[in-house]
């Protein structure tokens, strides 16, 4: 697959890097592959089948449900009962940064709350694909709805990127589960980009309310011997003019991870010395090879992911088409925010995981032709021709037809799954027998 051979020279190119600038030792390069080349291949290797997810539904509804939990007790309550069991805390965020709409802001067991942010968003296509499966499935509502567990969580990390991401996220999966609709949102999407372009200084503005940001938190720095306007959420903006001098020479392999030999004036170098761009610092960190490799592996994921969804008929489209979207809406949004691990783990397990599910193999269609041709006597014969009403011949039909699958290799996700369409046939057609029977016995 060609996102292998990228990350694979993505990772030689970061070695190439830290070695040029001394920072290299012996383990080093397990480090890189622990945090490149082992999510991305965890993710390669996950699922083994197109079903495999139906066993994982109540692992994956009952995670988001515990998370929802916690994040919402800690945004109201104000207390992050993970890190106080763990005993962690975390200065700025114990202050007026971790602070927002009169709320704490979601940290999750993450480094900061725009982390937990994005982490959820990334498994926000994970929460989808279990609602729309246990709906398949006729699960209970707790499992049907899912997915406002995940959002809620994502939600409250009250982090303007996450939530933005969020929004994308769901937009991406209705443009791809409902074709018709694709053309007039695909122009809606065109319009409102046009309108973020033409008035930039309005959505920085705009985003700064969001932030609680007012006239007195504006504060006058100077760059270069120049006055300059400083808020938070310019901050981002005014890091190339800063770098500049490290941007111009930073060559095709960067100034290294660490990036010792990029000196700032030291009146910014405290303020600018968090780098919220992920493309600025790994172009900085690792060149215009590093940069070049990175965004090449987000285009070809998110290519592998849109095509995988692009038949609203399929069966991944839900789980890919979400992908797919987080997969935008991240790289849209990591230029205001580095690629952390707590969150970048994530997303190179989700981006093993696209790449492996074009080769994934595929059950057998079951409906019951396929399961009931080999049999003697099929579970589905078997119950409607017994004396049972229909909703015990529905039964015996299902447990009859599990034992049969899983005698025969199919998966018991895969049998539950299509007996559920059948079943309403298999009404029919025992009410009609029944029918049929009680006519007969009249007429003799």
């Amino acid at each position: 697959m060609l996102s292998d051979l990228i990350i694979f020279l993505m990772f030689v190119s970061i070695c190439i890097s830290q070695t040029i600038w001394g920072g290299m030792a012996p383990l080093t390069p397990f480090d890189i592959g622990a945090q490149w080349l082992a999510p991305y291949c965890l993710g390669r290797v996950f699922l083994q089948h197109t079903d495999d997810i139906d066993d994982m539904i109540p692992v994956i509804v009952w995670m988001f449900a515990i998370v929802c939990c916690l994040d919402v007790f800690e945004a109201i309550f104000q207390k992050n009962v993970v890190n106080t069991i763990l005993g962690k805390t975390f200065g700025l965020l114990e202050t007026g940064e971790g602070y927002r709409w009169g709320m704490k802001r979601s940290q999750g067991n993450v480094g900061h709350p725009i982390f937990n942010g994005f982490q959820l968003v990334m498994l926000f296509p994970w929460a989808a694909e279990a609602s729309r499966r246990a709906k398949d499935m006729n699960m209970g509502f707790f499992y049907r709805n899912v997915t406002w567990f995940a959002g809620t969580a994502a939600f409250f990390s009250i982090s303007r990127g996450p939530q933005l991401a969020l929004l994308i996220t769901i937009g991406v999966i209705f443009f791809l589960r409902h074709p018709k609709l694709r053309l007039p949102m695909l122009c809606m999407a065109v319009t409102g980009v046009a309108l973020i372009a033409f008035g930039k200084e309005a959505v920085i503005h705009g985003l700064g309310k969001m932030a609680g940001e007012s006239e007195e938190d504006v504060r006058i720095i100077y760059i270069d011997g120049e006055a300059t306007e400083y808020t938070g959420t310019k901050h981002r903006v005014l890091l190339l003019q800063v770098y500049k001098d490290a941007i111009a020479n930073a060559g095709y392999f960067g100034w290294g991870g660490a990036m010792k030999d990029v000196v700032l004036e030291e009146s910014v170098a405290q303020r600018f010395g968090s780098i919220d761009s992920h493309y600025l610092m790994f172009y900085l960190q690792y060149g215009y090879v590093g940069v070049s490799l990175f965004i090449a592996l987000m285009i070809v994921v998110l290519y592998y992911s849109i095509r995988a969804a692009w038949n609203a008929k399929s069966s991944w489209c839900t789980l890919t088409g979400g992908l797919a979207g987080a997969f935008l809406a991240v790289a849209l949004l990591m230029t205001s925010v580095w690629f952390a691990p707590d969150y970048g783990a994530v997303w190179l397990f989700n981006a093993g995981l696209v790449a492996n599910i074009r080769s994934l193999p595929r059950q057998a269609a079951i409906p019951m032709e396929g399961i009931t041709s080999t049999a003697d006597v099929s579970p589905i014969d078997e119950a409607c021709n017994s004396d049972l009403p229909p909703a015990s011949a529905n039964r015996v039909a299902i447990q009859g037809s599990q034992s049969f699958a899983r005698s025969h290799g199919v998966s018991r996700s895969s049998t539950t799954r299509a007996l559920r369409r059948v079943i309403p046939v298999t009404q029919e057609y025992v009410a009609a027998d029944t029918s049929f029977n009680e006519h007969d016995n009249v007429s003799s």
